[in-house]
């Protein structure tokens, strides 16, 4: 038994009201009422699918069950480990960069000295 049928056997009025407020006519079957409860959703989709399915007689338990528990946050401060130059504040970068050059061309001058 598909949910369709579900509903409209547990609540034909309902089911019923839906299909005269999309413009079909008034069902006297279970069979027909099911019928044009899939139809609505295949013309009208998600919306028309919820508003069908606010007819179930069995809506809250299937909620109650499915429903995930609320989960309490925690603020969990962690102290993060600082690291040289992380923060831009040392001069080691430049200290380094300064080195590397005076050494280029301390070697600049040595090779050009040998000619």
């Amino acid at each position: 038994m598909n949910v369709y049928r579900y509903i409209a056997e547990n609540n034909p009025n309902g089911a019923n009201d839906i299909c005269v407020n999309n413009g079909l006519t008034e069902a006297d079957s279970t069979e027909t009422i099911s019928y044009y409860l899939e139809s609505i959703v295949a013309q009208n989709g998600e919306q028309s699918f919820k508003e069908i399915l606010s007819l179930h007689p069995d809506k809250e338990v299937i909620l109650e069950c499915f429903q995930q528990p609320k989960v309490e946050e925690k603020i969990v401060e962690v102290e993060v480990p600082k690291y040289i130059n992380a923060d831009g504040q040392s001069n080691l970068a430049n200290n380094t960069n300064v080195y590397i050059l005076m050494g280029a061309i301390i070697v600049s001058l040595a090779i050009i000295s040998l000619k």
